[in-house]
């Protein structure tokens, strides 16, 4: 769940970033939105709105689903994900699941659209090392991958609203 929300200097889109707790983890320490394995029963929106509440404390009733965005393969944990957009009513208060989640990022869409944050460098990932990798720059953390893959649909659909 990518969710957007206004603050006084202007539009900001919210991250979390993951704890390093679990050595089994394929994503310990990356920025990611919330969002999680499906359960048998559930649709994938109904997915995404418990994985908000349950990893950073915000309930449904908090933001208005804008709707569904590309979904997205993910090679290295083999998941398919399905991202909403949404847009908070109001600031935001979070009550971070603390197992899975270190920190919430508010970053404003201004910097997101600077062409300076978007960057190249090595990812390392175990023994692996992935060359010139697109990503980010989130004041000195590295926004890679599906998220920030995601992140550049939502900044091209407000550039095109514009």
């Amino acid at each position: 769940m990518a969710i957007l929300v206004e603050k006084a200097t202007g539009w900001n889109l919210v991250y979390m970033e993951r704890t390093a707790r679990h050595p089994d983890d394929k994503h310990a320490g990356q920025i990611s939105f919330p969002g999680g394995k499906k359960e048998d029963d559930e649709s994938i929106l109904a997915c995404a709105l418990r994985e908000t509440f349950e990893e950073i404390g915000i309930e449904q009733t908090e933001y208005e689903i804008m709707g569904q965005l590309s979904e997205l393969y993910i090679p290295v944990s083999d998941f398919l994900v399905y991202p909403f957009l949404a847009i908070a009513k109001k600031e935001l208060s979070y009550t971070l699941e603390e197992e899975e989640v270190a920190e919430i990022m508010e970053i404003p869409l201004d910097h997101l659209m600077n062409p300076s944050t978007l960057r190249k460098k090595d990812i390392h990932l175990g023994a692996r090392t992935i060359k010139d990798v697109p990503y980010f720059d989130l004041y000195g953390k590295t926004l890679w991958g599906a998220t920030a893959m995601i992140s550049s649909e939502i900044l091209a659909l407000i550039k095109r609203s514009m």
